[in-house]
């Protein structure tokens, strides 16, 4: 990475590998991050789909930690009316967000948190680990 100075905790887990699993369990351990909220945004391309539901799986057993799932359709309509209970619920159980989508979704995910004063820094998200 070009920028290990200005990032120094930044992690890519591309492309998916069996022992990414344990590699997340580590960073969670590590960050002390026990609660973590999974959004799949299901208008993303099919690598997302793919990796939203096989993470999970590949977290050990032994992973102490909690992990809550949602999806949304950015390219829906009313996608707003989609995200705001998502993000209100993610609030209530957690700090750290793990996105799974395009970049559309994403501007659109960080749109509506704004809406619901959730950029403050307060949280985390990984989408290449944002702070929100």
């Amino acid at each position: 990475m070009r920028y290990r100075q200005e990032y120094p905790s930044y992690v890519t887990t591309s492309p998916l590998t069996p022992v990414n699993g344990v590699i997340y369990c580590a960073l969670f351990a590590t960050m002390q991050w026990t609660k973590l909220y999974l959004l799949h945004d299901t208008s993303g391309a099919p690598y997302y789909t793919f990796q939203a539901s096989v993470l999970p799986l590949s977290i050990p057993a032994n992973c102490k930690v909690q992990l809550t799932r949602q999806q949304f359709a950015s390219n829906y309509p009313n996608v707003s009316q989609q995200l705001q209970p998502i993000l209100r619920d993610f609030n209530s159980k957690s700090r750290v967000l793990l996105y799974f989508g395009n970049a559309t979704g994403l501007r659109i995910l960080l749109i509506e948190a704004e809406k619901l004063n959730m950029t403050s820094g307060e949280h985390v998200s990984r989408s290449e680990f944002l702070v929100l």
